[in-house]
This record gives structure tokens, C-alpha cells and sequence, in this order.
């Protein structure tokens, strides 16, 4: 479907651009929505855990309020 198809080229968009750029958050937050609109928020949740940890790890911070609100908005809805 069109939507699958979209979700599989943003995925991948979003993978190229935080190869060039690991700290870009606006990739994050596309991937997020990508993996929910595929039904598949359990990635969605990784790819945010993946993402605090790297951030944690490497800056010793947070994922911006951006992100966080997203990543809540995006995991409670059923």
C-alpha cells in the first residue's frame, strides 16, 4: 500500500540522514512515526530508548522536550 511504501522510504531517508548526522532529532521523531504508522510501536519505543541512551551516552543529556512529548503522545495512543 501507499502508506507501507511512504513508511519504508521515510525509514530509510531517516537511517541515511542519521548516518550523516546522528544527533539529527527531526529524523528520530520521523522514524517514530513511520514504525507507529506501520504498527509497529514496539520499534517505535526501541528507536526512542535507542536514541535516550545515545544521547545519555554521548552528551550526557536528554532527548529534546520535542521528542519526549512525541515519543509519549505516540506509545499511549492504542
Amino acid at each position: 500500500s501507499l502508506v507501507v511504501e511512504r513508511a519504508a522510504q521515510t525509514l530509510e531517508s531517516c537511517r541515511l540522514a542519521l548516518a550523516d548526522d546522528p544527533f539529527a532529532d527531526e529524523a528520530v521523531r520521523l522514524q517514530m512515526r513511520a514504525f507507529v504508522s506501520l504498527g509497529r510501536r514496539t520499534e517505535a519505543r526501541r528507536r526512542f530508548d535507542a536514541y535516550a541512551e545515545f544521547l545519555r551516552r554521548e552528551l550526557d543529556a536528554e532527548p529534546d522536550t520535542e521528542t519526549v512529548a512525541l515519543a509519549r503522545q505516540l506509545l499511549s495512543e492504542a
